[in-house]
């Protein structure tokens, strides 16, 4: 084998092994999302370099009205007020049970969203009269199931799709729900719905509590 040769394959093993660890990797950046209860409207943004999560809450103007950080490796979660200077442990130890059998499909159907392509997954639960859409990407998400099942919340949308077969690594860019009470009435309906996807490196201090911020007296459950 000549040196010319030698040096191509090398070049070649390299580049194939920093192209294999870049596919590999989970989702590093920002994710910047709509929810929609009824009227009301609230946005988000999500910071994610694992294992850690940073949670922001926003106005209509964009600044920040409150955050959580999460490490799911210590499963320690902190409630942040930039304008207290304050932070309280979340713990929320009530377990939310879905009753009714989750039945789904993955439709095959696909549609962008915020560049990414997304198959829409069709959830029913008949007892609880509930449809959910799921627009469902595929691919490095890796903190999206298991930082829902540390926050443990109450909203179907999240207990949902948790419970789905195969969904490591996926997450709903988009999702709808419709529920109806005991009499067939239409119950608030809820969506998600990202508006922006940003890979990018983080600086993990962002995901730490600014060290002249003050503890809470009592930390509290939600």
């Amino acid at each position: 084998m000549t040196t010319k040769h030698y040096l191509f394959l090398l070049l070649l093993c390299v580049l194939t092994s920093t192209s294999t660890t870049a596919i590999a990797q989970s989702f590093e950046g920002r994710i910047h999302l709509m929810r929609v209860v009824g009227t009301d409207t609230s946005y988000y943004q999500y910071y994610v370099k694992e294992p850690n999560v940073r949670i922001e809450e926003l106005d209509k103007k964009g600044k920040i009205q409150g955050y959580l950080v999460m490490n799911m490796l210590s499963n320690k979660i902190f409630a942040v007020s930039p304008s207290n200077k304050m932070w309280l442990l979340y713990d929320n130890k009530i377990k939310t049970e879905v009753t009714g059998k989750i039945e789904y499909a993955r439709t095959g159907n696909y549609k962008k969203i915020a560049g990414i392509l997304c198959e829409l997954w069709a959830v029913t639960n008949v007892k609880e009269r509930t449809n959910i859409d799921y627009w469902v990407a595929a691919g490095n998400y890796n903190f999206f199931v298991p930082h829902l099942q540390a926050l443990n919340r109450k909203e179907k949308l999240a207990n949902y799709f948790i419970l789905l077969n195969n969904v490591a690594g996926c997450i709903p860019l988009e999702a709808y729900q419709h529920s109806k009470d005991e009499s067939n009435k239409a119950l608030v309906n809820q969506s998600i719905r990202t508006i922006k996807v940003e890979p990018k490196l983080l600086d993990i201090k962002m995901f730490k509590v600014p060290s002249m911020y003050r503890k809470y007296d009592l930390d509290v459950s939600f």
